[in-house]
C-alpha cells in the first residue's frame, strides 16, 4: 500500500515527479478480515436475529444481504463471515435448518428462498412466493422438512410449506393483523405458535396444520413467540411502547395451561 511521508504535506515549492507505473499496486493489497455489518435496528419493531442449532452462528439481514457470522471470535480474534446476496429486495428474516445444511430467507415482497449454506456455491433449492407483504419470521420443523413463514398482509398472514417442493401443508388463520413471530414445537407431535399485532398467540396442530386455539395474553403487539427446547412451554414477549420504563418480563406459558394436555401430546393425525 502506498504511504505518504511528512514531506508530502509541506508547503515547499512543487517538484517534478515521475508517475508510478500502472501496475504499481498490483499484488500489494489483499483481504485479511471481513467485518460484518450490525443488525438493523428500528424502534418499535423486533430485530430478526437468529442462531443455528448449536448457537455458534448468528444470522441476520442487512439490506439485500443476509449475514451469517460466528457468534464469538476465534482464538486469533478473527470472525468467520459468510454473506448471501441473491435477494432482489430487502431481506427481512432468515432461519437455518436444524440439519445445518440449508437456510430459508425471506424478503419484504413475501418471497422465500431456500439455499445450501454448507457449500460455497450457495446452491438454490427453492424459490417461492409465500404471500403479499414482508416475511417477518421463519421457523423450521425439527426434522428439517417443513418451513413456517409469517408476516403478510390482507387475508393471508402465514403459510407452512415443504422445504424442497414448496407444496403447502397449512395456512395460518385466526389473526386479524400482521403476524410478527412464529415457532415450531421442537418435539413430536408437531405444533405451531404464532404471535401478531392483534395481541393474539395462536396455536396450530397438524400436518396439515390448522388453527386449534388462541391465547389472548397481551394488549400490545406480540413480537416474540418461542417454544422451550423440550416443547413443554411457550415464551412470549410484547412490544414496549415507553423507552423510559424497564421492559416487562417475558411471559412463560405452560403448554398444559394454555391448551388441553391432549392437544399438545396427542398422536399426529394420519
Amino acid at each position: 500500500m502506498a504511504t505518504f511521508g511528512a514531506s508530502a504535506w509541506t508547503t515547499a515549492a512543487p517538484r517534478a515527479t515521475t508517475p508510478p507505473p500502472r501496475n504499481f499496486l498490483v499484488g500489494v493489497m489483499s483481504l485479511t478480515q471481513c467485518y460484518p455489518a450490525f443488525p438493523p435496528i428500528e424502534r418499535g419493531k423486533n430485530c430478526p436475529l437468529k442462531t443455528d442449532k448449536t448457537g455458534e452462528k448468528l444470522l441476520y439481514p442487512s439490506g439485500n444481504t443476509l449475514v451469517i457470522r460466528d457468534a464469538e471470535p476465534s482464538a486469533d480474534g478473527k470472525i468467520g463471515v459468510m454473506i448471501y446476496t441473491e435477494h432482489l429486495y430487502t431481506v427481512t428474516s432468515a432461519a437455518m435448518s436444524p440439519s445445518g445444511c440449508y437456510i430459508a430467507s425471506g424478503d419484504e415482497r413475501g418471497n422465500l428462498r431456500v439455499w445450501a449454506c454448507d457449500t460455497p456455491d450457495q446452491i438454490l433449492k427453492l424459490e417461492t412466493p409465500l404471500f403479499a407483504g414482508p416475511v417477518k419470521d421463519i421457523a423450521w420443523s425439527a426434522d428439517s422438512q417443513r418451513i413456517l413463514g409469517v408476516g403478510g398482509s390482507g387475508q393471508l398472514f402465514g403459510k407452512v410449506i415443504m422445504w424442497d417442493s414448496g407444496n403447502s401443508v397449512g395456512d395460518i388463520s385466526g389473526h386479524s393483523k400482521m403476524v410478527n413471530s412464529c415457532a415450531f414445537k421442537p418435539t413430536r407431535p408437531f405444533r405451531l405458535a404464532t404471535g401478531g399485532e392483534d395481541g393474539k398467540v395462536n396455536f396450530y396442530e397438524g400436518p396439515p396444520f390448522k388453527w386449534k386455539a388462541t391465547c389472548k395474553t397481551h394488549d400490545r403487539f406480540v413480537n416474540v413467540t418461542r417454544f422451550s427446547p423440550d416443547g413443554a412451554r411457550c415464551v412470549l414477549h410484547p412490544l414496549q411502547t415507553s423507552p423510559s420504563r424497564p421492559p416487562r418480563n417475558p411471559r412463560v406459558l405452560s403448554a398444559s395451561r394454555v391448551l388441553h394436555e391432549r392437544f399438545m401430546n396427542a398422536s399426529e393425525p394420519s
